[in-house]
């Protein structure tokens, strides 16, 4: 699976996330493939890839692939699934090695707490578009 640090990005399941095709190689080593396992590790702090350490990362990752690099020249990686990260070794050339576990999905809000927010939220943004000559 290759391993990309990431930093200063919202990662969650389900989203595809356009990455550019140099910035792909420069952290893998290669060009994206249609159909690679990815795994997308949070930096804490942005820091020079020579200088990473296992502790420069949080313990939860994003696991996804790749698909078809769209027509600006990035790799579209659809992600799928948090998990936990156990162990990073760094290599000498740079190559980041991960043992992961499988993060279970916890609905942390009951389906009648999440209709609420989804009806305020709903319900901002007609007040909002109310407001606006285009609404």
């Amino acid at each position: 699976m290759t391993t990309i640090p990431v930093f200063d990005a919202v990662l969650v399941p389900g989203i595809k996330l356009y990455i550019k095709k140099d910035v792909f190689e420069s952290a893998s080593g290669h060009e994206p493939r249609t159909g690679e396992q990815v795994l997308l590790l949070p930096e804490k702090t942005a820091t020079e890839r020579k200088d990473l350490s296992p502790d420069d990362f949080y313990p939860i990752g994003i696991s996804g692939v790749v698909s078809n690099p769209d027509a600006n020249g990035h790799a579209v990686v659809r992600t799928s699934s948090r998990v936990n990260i156990e162990d990073i070794t760094i290599q000498t050339d740079g190559t980041i090695s991960v043992r992961t576990t499988d993060r279970p999905e916890i609905g942390d809000l009951s389906s009648s707490a999440q209709k609420e927010h989804l009806e305020k939220l709903q319900a901002a943004i007609s007040d909002f578009l109310s407001q606006v000559e285009w609404g």
